[in-house]
């Protein structure tokens, strides 16, 4: 993280420290009004719906002397989009 050298001492040195030795009185204390309007969650992002699924596989080509049938060639289609879209940032 890009921070000011002064930061990173303050904060250092604030870690040394139990919550018993620092000083909280420049800042004023929270009440009831101050939760009043807070949201849970707000900044929460939960993880996209994944069903369950087989785990991936390598994808096998399978077939007689013409090569892999239709429904071998979409499995493994179907197989290499997965192997990009669990390599890929998505």
């Amino acid at each position: 993280m890009n921070m000011p050298e002064s930061v990173r001492t303050e904060l250092a040195a604030l870690a040394g420290k139990s919550e018993d030795n620092i000083d909280f009185s420049d800042i004023p204390a929270t009440t009831e009004q101050d939760w009043r309007d807070a949201v849970r969650f707000k900044f929460h992002q939960p993880l996209r719906n994944i069903r369950a699924r087989p785990p991936l596989t390598p994808p096998v080509p399978e077939g007689g002397p013409d090569g892999p049938s239709g429904f071998v060639r979409f499995a493994t289609a179907i197989e290499r989009c997965r192997f990009e879209l669990a390599r890929s940032d998505f």
